[in-house]
Parts: C-alpha cells; sequence; structure tokens
C-alpha cells in the first residue's frame, strides 16, 4: 500500500507552505489557511506529519494538490486502505470541495 506523500517531521501547515513556495505562489499564506479549513484539518494544523492518523494523511494530500486552485484535479483512489468510517469522511470533504476552484473564485 502507498502512503501519501508529505515531509513526515513537517507540520500539516508547513508541508503545506511548502508546497506553495515550490509552486512560486506570492501571498500564499492565504491559500494555505483556506484549504486548512476546507479540508477540516484545523486541528492538525500545527501536528507533525508523521503523528496524523485516520484519513488525515489522505486530506493533507488533497490539501497539497488543491493549493493554487487548479481548474482540474484528477484523483486515482483517493480512498485506498481507509475504512468505511474515512471513507464516508473524504467523500463528504470532495462534496464539499467541489465548488472549490478558480472559477468558483472569481
Amino acid at each position: 500500500m502507498e502512503a501519501p506523500a508529505a515531509y513526515p517531521e513537517l507540520t500539516v501547515r508547513e508541508n503545506l507552505e511548502v508546497v506553495a513556495r515550490l509552486r512560486r505562489m506570492p501571498g500564499h499564506v492565504g491559500d494555505v489557511v483556506d484549504v486548512i479549513d476546507r479540508l477540516a484539518l484545523t486541528p492538525y494544523a500545527d501536528r507533525r506529519a508523521r503523528t496524523l492518523s485516520m484519513g488525515n494523511p489522505q486530506r493533507l494530500t488533497l490539501a497539497k494538490a488543491l493549493i493554487g486552485r487548479p481548474d482540474l484535479l484528477i484523483l486515482d483512489e483517493p480512498v485506498n486502505g481507509l475504512d468505511p468510517d474515512q471513507v464516508c469522511e473524504i467523500i463528504s470533504s470532495h462534496r464539499r470541495l467541489s465548488g472549490f476552484s478558480r472559477r468558483s473564485q472569481e
């Protein structure tokens, strides 16, 4: 089973900030805060990625994909390896995010 990619010693917030910097996003702090909020990662924002459990590593991976508000996001088995409760949680997150695109923010 593949594990979601993250820097294990960095916090959720730091992982997202690294992605934003690598994508050369000026003023990325607002985007990081927004994606943390939209994916219900606020209680985990200052936790190291290696300490995340349940569906949170999957949510962090999705949050990293959403930094920069892509027009299109293709997910390959986003619920692989999750238990039924976690699957429901991830599906709910995806439904909430259906309007989280560059076009919906204009």
